[in-house]
């Protein structure tokens, strides 16, 4: 996908819902933390929280019974490691150079056990 922000691209911010990141040729960071939110929650089942910096989204993922080294916070006293969808070629669990040191706001989603529970 290739980036730019909404102002650039529509002249306003515009959040786009998961699957219409595909009908765009362009995306930003909030468009594609919520495609990968989508799709850890849909296709893994692990729960994901949004990481909001200034002019910054990101994600983390929590990972169930591992390990994972690396940038993490704490929500609702679980460990969720930071994965961003928009810092291309970084591994999980590595924060932006200019984000590190500051503390995000924690952007809440649902969570896999709730999906699960209600579907049929």
């Amino acid at each position: 996908f290739s980036y730019k922000t909404n102002p650039a691209q529509f002249g306003r911010e515009n959040f786009f819902f998961a699957e219409e990141m595909f009908f765009y040729p362009y995306s930003d960071c909030e468009d594609r933390s919520l495609l990968f939110s989508y799709l850890v929650l849909e296709l893994l089942g692990f729960n994901v929280v949004g990481l909001e910096y200034p002019e910054h989204i990101a994600t983390a993922v929590q990972f169930p019974g591992q390990d994972v080294q690396g940038d993490y916070v704490t929500y609702e006293n679980s460990r969720y490691v930071v994965s961003d969808p928009t810092y291309i070629g970084a591994s999980v669990g590595v924060t932006m150079p200019r984000y590190r040191g500051v503390s995000p706001s924690v952007i809440p989603t649902v969570k896999s056990q709730n999906i699960t529970a209600n579907r049929k």
